[in-house]
């Protein structure tokens, strides 16, 4: 059984403790496989050797008490598993952060991602954020910076007209953008002068050019924004720059859990088993009213065929 490492004739206090968010940078720094492989086993299926950059690649660990661990040498009751990491093909939210990413959203500019602030409130707030540590004071503060950028139209930096952001469901962000506009204001004018090519073409795209626009955030277009967030912005979004930021609440990459937390277990049934080719049809002929001994037998053996097809039917089982 594995034990938790501590060192000996050691007595340390804990005076503090810090949470951040994970970065790209730092799941590559702590993982020691790259995955890019959807391969479990290499060729041939039979030998059953974990394919390598593949999910059960033997550099995070082992689940098999006959293999050791590729990065450390040693066997499946003293190595602890390494981690792996896989870049994911396109950014998404992170469910547990959506909440989060929704205000910020409604927090910054979205086309130049400055906090939306007055200059003469701005300064005053930053300093106010970086000196408090009490967390219902951040707590306090996060809402007021919030209610304060709610009431922006007009971002003090570029000048950029913003809307409302909110959330729908499942997981989708939305910005209207021109809700509090009036019909005939020259921001709006504006906006609408980007498709006169287009309705010179086709005038029933006319009709669907409203004041009411929604605009639908993806997690690539947010992303973006994030990471042009200034640093000396971050303070109002009680976050610090040396544990977290707000590009870190997209997700580019995961961790792949060591091998020794998600063992992988050969089945004993054979690819192709099914209960059509276990239970043997009735035999013709066979009178009704058969013994009482030989009926518990059939039983008994239906239930253990079943119970064997209660694991898994093509190899193997995997743990998340």
């Amino acid at each position: 059984m594995k034990e938790q490492y501590r060192e000996t004739d050691v007595v340390r206090n804990i005076a503090g403790i810090q949470f951040g968010v994970l970065s790209a940078q730092d799941m590559q720094q702590m993982s020691h496989a790259h995955i890019v492989s959807s391969e479990l086993y290499s060729a041939p299926a039979v030998t059953r050797q974990p394919a390598p950059h593949g999910v059960l690649d033997l550099r995070m660990g082992t689940s098999q008490k006959d293999s050791s661990c590729e990065t450390c040498c040693k066997n499946l009751t003293d190595c602890t598993g390494h981690y792996g990491y896989l870049d994911l093909a396109r950014p998404c939210f992170h469910v547990g952060y959506f909440k989060n990413t929704v205000h910020i959203l409604q927090n910054i500019c979205k086309i130049c991602s400055h906090v939306l602030l007055k200059p003469k409130d701005k300064p005053g707030m930053c300093e106010q954020a970086k000196r408090i540590t009490s967390y219902l004071q951040k707590k306090a503060l996060y809402k007021r910076v919030n209610e304060l950028c709610k009431k922006v139209s007009s971002c003090p930096c570029c000048g950029a007209h913003n809307g409302v952001v909110k959330r729908l469901p499942p997981l989708k962000i939305v910005h209207e953008r021109f809700r509090n506009v009036k019909k005939g204001s020259p921001v709006l004018t504006h906006y609408f002068s980007q498709f006169d090519t287009a309705l010179e073409y086709s005038k029933e795209l006319e009709s669907h050019l409203t004041s009411n626009i929604v605009e639908f955030l993806n997690p690539s277009q947010v992303l973006d924004l994030f990471e042009k967030i200034p640093y000396a912005d971050l303070p109002l979004l009680c976050m610090n720059e040396q544990f977290s930021h707000p590009k870190d609440l997209i997700l580019t990459r995961l961790l792949v859990p060591p091998n020794c937390i998600r063992p992988s277990v050969i089945s004993e049934l054979k690819s192709g088993t099914s209960v059509i080719g276990i239970m043997a049809p009735k035999r013709p002929g066979t009178p009704t009213g058969a013994s009482e001994k030989k009926r518990k037998n059939n039983v008994l053996i239906i239930s253990e065929k079943i119970d064997l097809l209660k694991k898994l039917d093509g190899g193997t089982i995997f743990f998340m």
